[in-house]
């Protein structure tokens, strides 16, 4: 049941960290979820924007 927990908080939108700070205060079982370094991990990895092609391209 943790694991669905888990996917269900990884889907919520990084621009507003207020709803993970909310979800947290539910109960200490989404806490203990949301506070794993695992799961943060996890979150940044999803969200992380992808390098921009400008950056990537060289001008010779």
């Amino acid at each position: 049941m943790d694991e669905l927990l888990e996917e269900v908080f990884l889907r919520f939108p990084p621009d507003d960290p207020v709803l993970l700070l909310r979800a947290a205060l539910v109960c200490k079982r989404w806490c203990r979820i949301i506070s794993d370094p695992g799961f943060r991990r996890r979150f940044r990895e999803l969200h992380r924007t992808p390098p921009s092609k400008a950056s990537s391209t060289t001008s010779e």
